[in-house]
């Protein structure tokens, strides 16, 4: 909280991560007809009890779902961002900042052919990658508070990669409109 020329500020921060998925399939005519069928996060939670005073998490769940398809939703060669009807598709999960846990991404779809197919990526932060394509020591990817992250997911013959996560502030009040005050609220005899 801060006053500033008889305004006072109230600087807010919001307690989750928002996590977007953008998916698009390589250009092989083997991949055409894939359908999307559910998309979640492994080892993340989207419910839990936040403790105020401690900032600490309590009674979460194990698995967070980013998408679950309503109706058919073809894979294609375009990156497209995932839909809830005409709405992006999201899912505000609890930030895993001091969490060790592996964050992994799990893809559920069908082939043309009508098989289903299941796909776990794990979330590295950086991997490191030995001389025999052998993942060494890698660090989880952490998903902080107040950010927004879009996870870039292309489908491969081979199986799925995340080929980008961009990451951003993802402020409380958009600050865009420099004009916005809200509604006033009187508390304690006092207009807010």
């Amino acid at each position: 909280c801060t006053a500033r020329m008889g305004l006072l500020e109230m600087n807010f921060t919001h307690a989750l991560s928002k996590v977007q998925v953008e998916i698009s399939r390589q250009d092989d005519a083997d991949l055409e007809g894939i359908t999307l069928q559910s998309v979640s996060l492994v080892h993340c939670s989207a419910d839990g009890k936040l403790d105020i005073l401690s900032g600490e998490w309590s009674d979460m769940d194990t698995d967070a779902e980013l998408f679950i398809s309503e109706q058919e939703t073809v894979v294609t060669d375009k990156p497209e961002m995932l839909k809830e009807g005409t709405d992006d598709a999201y899912a505000l999960i609890i930030p895993n900042e001091t969490s060790k846990d592996l964050i992994s991404l799990h893809i559920h779809l069908t082939t043309a052919n009508g098989q289903p197919k299941e796909f776990t990526y794990p979330l590295y932060a950086s991997p490191v990658i030995a001389a025999d394509d052998e993942i060494s020591d890698p660090e989880p990817f952490i998903f902080e508070q107040n950010h927004r992250y879009v996870l870039s997911v292309i489908l491969l013959d081979e199986g799925v990669r995340v080929l980008a996560v961009s990451p951003q502030a993802y402020d409380w009040i958009d600050v865009s409109v420099d004009t916005y005050m809200g509604q006033p609220v009187n508390f304690g005899g006092l207009m807010w």
